[in-house]
């Protein structure tokens, strides 16, 4: 049996323990609506002969005590919106087969009153498309994550794998900041499901609420682009968030504490991706030996590149009240010694990479003569923290 909507893209065929569900067509790239669908219908009594018949052709995992029709719908009804209480049959998304592990994402566009089906990494063709559309009442089945074989929503005794206890504690609003960025930061560039953009979205939230402008606009930014991966920029809700994203003061939270307080334009964007995303969760960094290159001009700027004695750089300096500043970093100094000069007080000529000649001459009680000679000597390096 072969789809007749977007054949491009996908066809139903069977899958091994699992009855029907859809495959690849072709390779998918991420972000990539491959189906587009109206509900097939809300009462089973007023479909068509032909409607009745491929609902019936569904995969029905319960009993039918009370007739044909009540499992197939438990089995294969899909939510009909954001915390729905109604749900729809759909004859090619009801056949899309259940996994923790999912490879796109279900959602209900309410301005084309379709649900909509986005791939959220890139599909293999031949690779069977997956979504995550477990009921909140049922035990968590089977799946690739949890164990080899499956089947569509058959009840299961075991307990739910950590994937689903996790989006399930951000949906019900049992989260904390932990699990947040456990989210979002263990389920790498190439995959996002629903539970990372609602996962900055709860950091957007916490950041305005107590004045961080800097990361309130980063989520803000990221729950608008990982979700529209996931729906499309026709969803309402993409929108919304996209508007937000470029005004924060919309959100009702916005003033209501100083307590963090950062501007818009704070946001470091000299920071490498490694930097960046401890900063922004605001996770501590541990202390890890690296080995510096030394022909960065950004992590070792040449003595010419350094500013003056009063002088002050956002490149180098950071404020929290514009008022007092501190450096971004550890700096030092490395430079090799070319001449030594004793008289009157130790004087070391060094010079940097650049090549100049630079004086460092030592003002100390002893003016320098402490230092052991031995270590005052041409062709050594001479090192000096400028923090």
């Amino acid at each position: 049996m072969q789809s007749t909507i977007c054949d491009r893209l996908y066809i139903i065929q069977e899958i091994p323990g699992k009855d029907y569900g859809l495959v690849a067509a072709t390779t998918v790239t991420k972000g990539t609506r491959i189906l587009s669908e109206s509900p097939l219908f809300r009462k089973v009594a007023t479909l068509w002969e032909e409607q009745r018949q491929a609902f019936l052709s569904l995969r029905n995992s319960f009993e039918d005590e009370d007739g044909l029709e009540l499992g197939r719908v438990q089995t294969n009804a899909l939510p009909l919106g954001s915390d729905a209480t109604t749900s729809g049959i759909l004859l090619d998304s009801s056949r899309i087969n259940h996994s923790c592990n999912t490879n796109t994402q279900n959602t209900w566009n309410e301005n084309l009153q379709k649900l909509t089906i986005h791939t959220i990494q890139d599909i293999t063709k031949g690779d069977e498309i997956i979504i995550f559309s477990l009921p909140a009442e049922t035990a968590a089945p089977a799946c690739t994550l949890c164990r080899p074989t499956s089947t569509l929503l058959v009840p299961a005794v075991s307990a739910p794998c950590p994937l689903t206890s996790a989006r399930r504690a951000i949906k019900d609003g049992t989260r904390s900041r932990g699990l947040t960025t456990q989210l979002v930061t263990e389920q790498g560039e190439g995959l996002v499901d629903a539970s990372v953009p609602r996962a900055y979205y709860d950091a957007f939230q916490i950041a305005i609420t107590h004045g961080d402008i800097t990361r309130a606009k980063v989520s803000a930014e990221r729950a608008a682009s990982t979700r529209e991966i996931l729906v499309g920029n026709d969803s309402p809700m993409v929108q919304r968030m996209k508007s937000l994203a470029r005004n924060l003061s919309q959100h009702m939270a916005d003033g209501y504490s100083m307590k963090w307080r950062t501007a818009e334009d704070d946001i470091p964007r000299e920071l490498s991706k490694n930097e960046f995303e401890p900063w922004l969760w605001k996770k501590e960094i541990a202390e890890v030996p690296q080995y510096a290159d030394l022909r960065s001009e950004t992590a070792f700027p040449a003595f010419d590149s350094l500013l003056e004695e009063n002088e002050i750089s956002l490149e180098f300096y950071e404020s929290a009240d514009e008022v007092s500043y501190r450096p971004r970093k550890n700096w030092c100094s490395l430079a090799e010694i070319i001449d030594v000069e004793k008289f009157l007080r130790l004087r070391l000529i060094v010079k940097g990479k650049s090549g100049r000649a630079v004086p460092i001459a030592f003002y100390t009680d002893d003016r320098g003569l402490e230092l052991d000679p031995s270590y005052a000597q041409e062709g050594f390096t001479v090192g000096d923290s400028l923090r």
